[in-house]
């Protein structure tokens, strides 16, 4: 990111080689644990993570769109392995807002939420979808939980305010 906000396109190509090659080491990891242990709900847990990576490193919509379905696949088996698991539901809800699959992210961020309503991350979360979903008054209770769950942090505050403004 630095490369690119300075027009470095030397730390940019040189940032991006690394950041590939940090992903081809975890999908090694990924495939080692996979073998130790496929029926691990962590293992599904952090292949999605790996896979939602890699989709955020493709430029192209189609390998990007390929990588984030991969991804929503893992996080949704890992859900349905140990629904307790209220990670594998935040991350199912991340992956399909960044897919546009706004519905689909509404009923993981739910559910994250029914699962762990102390956590701010997750209202805050769970605003921004409804957010998106023009449900402002909605979006306007959750933003206002998140803020009271964690005082110290603005985003909260931030968007509160542009869900006011909306």
């Amino acid at each position: 990111l630095a490369g690119v906000e300075r027009g470095e396109r030397k730390l940019e190509d040189k940032s991006y080689r690394h950041a590939r090659g940090a992903l081809h080491r975890a999908q090694q990891a990924m495939a080692e644990a996979s073998r130790l242990a496929p029926t691990m709900p962590e293992v599904h847990l952090f292949r999605g993570h790996v896979r939602a990576i890699e989709g955020d490193l493709h430029a192209a919509s189609p390998a990007r769109a390929a990588a984030y379905g991969a991804a929503e696949a893992a996080f949704a088996e890992a859900a349905r392995r140990n629904p307790e698991l209220v990670t594998a539901w935040r991350s199912l809800a991340d992956v399909r807002y960044r897919s546009d699959d706004l519905g689909g992210a509404l009923e993981a961020a739910l559910e994250a939420v029914r699962r762990d309503g102390g956590d701010g991350s997750l209202r805050e979360m769970l605003g921004i979808v409804l957010h998106a979903l023009e449900r402002y008054d909605d979006a306007i209770n959750q933003y206002r939980e998140a803020a009271r769950l964690m005082p110290m942090e603005a985003g909260p505050m931030l968007r509160l305010g542009d869900a006011l403004a909306d």
